[in-house]
């Protein structure tokens, strides 16, 4: 983990540890970021020598409320722009363990109107319906939609089925007069768009 990274964490330690610093090097030195900081088990956080229940319990507690501050900073029934689209999802899908799909459905004017959950899969594999997302569109009177997903633990690339689905979304969507305005997919602070 780099410099920076371990000295907020220090800080945040500072609340509950003596040893904050140490604490901190020690997490730095097992965890490479900040995301993999932020799904790591409490148990094994709490078995690093200078950390111990207390500061496995507060940092949990922190990725936690820094992730949720994201997500309620986003406003639904207004646009935004692409950019704050994909920090909502990052921070969405920022601690969730398993491969999960979401729809975000956005009204005539390009506004979102909703973040949709579709379905979850394992920590790697997920299986889309395109016509599930078709009739959640239909539902919510959308014309567009950005389709979303997280590769816990993996790289935001997508993978041949990644692709195949976009395809298979993109086709059913134009065939109802509908667009899908991109499918993005989020690995922790890292994303990747396929567009059609």
């Amino acid at each position: 983990m780099d410099a920076k990274n371990t000295e907020r964490i220090a800080k945040i330690l500072s609340f509950e540890l003596k040893d904050a610093e140490i604490a901190a090097k020690e997490i730095g030195e097992r965890y490479l970021d900040v995301y993999s900081l932020a799904v790591a088990d409490a148990d094994e956080l709490s078995r690093i020598e200078h950390v111990g229940d207390k500061g496995a319990h507060l940092l949990r507690l922190v990725m936690s409320l820094r992730s949720r501050s994201g997500v309620d900073s986003f406003k639904l029934g207004r646009k935004h722009t692409e950019a704050e689209i994909v920090d909502f999802l990052k921070s969405f899908f920022f601690s969730l363990p398993n491969e999960t799909v979401y729809l975000l459905l956005l009204d005539d004017k390009g506004r979102v109107s909703s973040c949709e959950f579709v379905c979850e899969g394992t920590v790697n594999a997920t299986s889309i319906l395109p016509r599930k997302l078709l009739e959640l569109m239909i539902k919510r009177n959308c014309r567009d939609a950005i389709l979303a997903h997280n590769h816990p633990g993996g790289m935001a690339r997508p993978s041949s089925e990644d692709v195949d689905t976009t395809v298979r979304v993109d086709s059913l969507f134009k065939s109802a007069d509908r667009r899908l305005l991109g499918h993005y997919i989020i690995a922790g602070n890292e994303y990747c768009k396929i567009e059609q």
